[in-house]
């Protein structure tokens, strides 16, 4: 049994920057058409059983932010205009109702963030082999026998032993 664990923000925000010229009806969907197909194609070139996506929840760097106020002060915010923001959630909320119809797991929890969601999947899950998708360099420590990293930055697939 094979699945692919999904960072959902982290592919998201990939296509909604990356796909800039993808528009129905006058809305911006990159995001939504490089998430979709994102999956699709790891779907045929894995052969999964199953894909779970995990989303940052409601106040998901408050515990982080807690124990270091810095945590996160130092990430590029002037990119967020409010057309932007109202276009990424738009799109965030399109795409778990996508996903829920096509019945790909889906988690999302309050004060979580996905990697922490990954992080306990594939360290509590049944032995299956697991695909993190993810260009967020802190999942790498999860790379082991039952588990692979795949990083979209890099289009590469890191497996044990190999250099990050």
């Amino acid at each position: 049994m094979s699945v692919l664990l999904v960072d959902g923000d982290n592919l998201l925000t990939i296509g909604f920057f990356g796909v800039k010229n993808y528009f129905y009806k006058g809305k911006h969907i990159g995001g939504i058409y490089h998430f979709l197909n994102t999956l699709r194609k790891s779907f045929e070139t894995y052969h999964l059983d199953k894909i779970c996506v995990f989303w940052d929840g409601a106040d998901s760097a408050a515990t982080r932010k807690k124990i270091y106020h810095l945590y996160k002060d130092t990430r590029r915010s002037n990119r967020w205009t409010d057309e932007a923001q109202s276009s990424y959630s738009y799109q965030r909320v399109r795409i778990k109702q996508y996903l829920e119809e096509l019945y790909v797991r889906q988690g999302e929890y309050q004060n979580c963030e996905s990697d922490d969601c990954i992080a306990y999947y594939s360290q509590n899950s049944p032995k299956e082999k697991k695909i993190i998708y993810s260009s967020d360099r802190d999942l790498a420590q999860l790379v082991s026998v039952d588990t692979d990293l795949y990083n979209p930055a890099h289009g590469k697939i890191y497996k044990p032993g190999d250099t990050i």
